[in-house]
């Protein structure tokens, strides 16, 4: 008996840090607690499978205790309406961190090709390009200045050219809406023949 005990006892506190991780997670979601916890993307989605059964059952409830000889160290007690409430924060601001995550991240020479192109500088709509190794629908396409849409607008024949570019996704509820150019790398003539 006092062997299967020592195992036990060198996770004690891993088994309360986490419940108490948890715990402070929670109560942050609630509006219980001012103070942010750090959470990861991975640990959203985590957080929302822990209580997913509670938030689909409006009869039940979460329950969790921390109990080291006889002492509690720590009770979390949720309804189904807390669950439902916590689980759906946790799912908006899992989604929210990967469109940033997503918009953050530049996609580095990727060739793009035109779909439609406005002549005039000034219009900020009706651009639309297709980069077939990130989307296969045009998508609108945004410049991150004057100078490289001037560049590839006006240069070349933008319907017979491809161009070599790095772009940032950037997105509306989570969807890719357009590319915004951010570097301009090189040109070359669409291989009618192929």
């Amino acid at each position: 008996m006092y062997l299967l005990v020592i195992p036990f006892i060198e996770n004690v506190n891993t088994v309360i840090g986490f419940a108490k991780h948890v715990k402070s997670v929670y109560d942050f979601f609630l509006g219980k607690s001012e103070k942010k916890p750090e959470v990861t993307l991975a640990d959203y989605k985590d957080l929302s499978q822990i209580i997913n059964p509670v938030a689909n059952d409006s009869g039940s409830q979460f329950n969790m205790s921390t109990t080291v000889n006889g002492d509690v160290h720590l009770h979390l007690h949720l309804s189904s309406i807390e669950s439902n409430a916590i689980q759906n924060v946790l799912n908006t601001t899992q989604r929210l961190l990967k469109a940033q995550e997503v918009e953050d991240e530049i996609q580095t020479r990727v060739l793009l090709t035109w779909y439609q192109a406005r002549n005039d500088m000034k219009s900020s709509v009706g651009n639309k390009g297709t980069i077939e190794s990130l989307s296969n629908k045009p998508m609108n396409i945004v410049f991150d200045n004057d100078e490289l849409k001037d560049k590839m607008l006006h240069g070349e024949n933008p319907f017979t050219t491809v161009f070599v570019v790095d772009v940032k996704m950037q997105t509306v509820n989570g969807k890719l809406a357009a590319f915004k150019v951010v570097k301009l790398h090189e040109t070359f003539e669409v291989n009618s023949d192929a």
